[in-house]
């Protein structure tokens, strides 16, 4: 049985009279209590680890790492830890990690760059949009696709295979898409929409109204100036879930991991505010 994730959840006993720590030494008690559950559709493990009122801090490691272990050789790779979880770097010793919020910034590019369009008062329609990648995989190409029914024109920029799919999108809607462009062709963008950066990149022109929506990885973007930079930002389901889908767990976490097991796509998700230059904006 494929397991996708484990669920971590923390508690602390009462205090157990001597007799019963005795018992439970007897029974070679690790504290540690694993079940297979089904969230969402998907399978996962679900592990509750139980300290006692007095263990100290060692234990309590040694026990955390007992429960990795387990989820670890169950051939288990994300897990979802409470917020403010103290032993999340005992992850990496395991093999293990947590669903990076970020990794909804590619898949949620197009929405990002419509959300801040409006916040804005910028007709899209009336935008053309620069969009740098290495290469044209699966979110970059879903976002040119969907940016060529929304936009007056697309660049696509830094790419070796950039030519081919400039063409192909020029005949599929008949709008001008422009590969490779020169730099005083991108500085006509209002919109520069970054994945991952390209490892050769020519400096990009920009006007000063331009946004920088950088969803990839690499990039430094400026902390100040005239460009307004978009590097995060929140995003909650359009209907049908809980305000907080895991009690404890943040919900940008959990949202990240249902949206690469397929539970959720673009669609399902909407925008509730975007970050940049270290700070909320909108």
């Amino acid at each position: 049985m494929l397991l996708l994730f484990a669920v971590v959840k923390f508690q602390t006993a009462p205090e157990a009279r001597w007799h019963e720590r005795a018992r439970a030494w007897l029974r070679r008690d690790s504290g540690v209590t694993v079940q297979t559950v089904t969230l969402w559709g998907l399978k996962a493990l679900q592990v509750t680890i139980t300290f006692t009122c007095r263990q100290k801090a060692a234990m309590r490691a040694e026990q955390v790492g007992l429960a990795l272990e387990h989820i670890a050789d169950n051939q288990v790779e994300q897990v979802l830890l409470p917020d403010g979880c103290p032993y999340t770097d005992l992850l990496e010793l395991y093999g293990l990690r947590q669903p990076d919020p970020k990794a909804l910034l590619p898949v949620m590019a197009v929405p990002l760059v419509e959300y801040i369009a409006k916040e804005r008062g910028m007709a899209l329609g009336d935008q053309m949009v620069t969009l740098v990648t290495p290469h044209m995989k699966v979110d970059a190409m879903a976002a040119a696709h969907a940016l060529c029914r929304r936009c007056k024109a697309l660049a696509l920029y830094g790419g070796h295979d950039t030519r081919a799919a400039a063409g192909s999108l020029r005949r599929y809607y008949g709008i001008s898409v422009l590969e490779q462009p020169a730099p005083v062709l991108a500085a006509d963008s209002g919109f520069y929409l970054l994945f991952d950066k390209p490892a050769a990149l020519q400096p990009l022109l920009m006007k000063r109204d331009s946004v920088i929506v950088a969803v990839g990885q690499g990039w430094e973007l400026p902390q100040t100036g005239p460009v307004l930079c978009v590097d995060g930002a929140h995003f909650e389901p359009r209907s049908g879930a809980p305000a907080q889908l895991v009690p404890g767990v943040d919900g940008q976490r959990v949202l990240a991991l249902l949206a690469q097991c397929g539970v959720y796509n673009a669609n399902d998700l909407r925008v509730s505010y975007v970050t940049g230059q270290g700070r909320k904006m909108w």
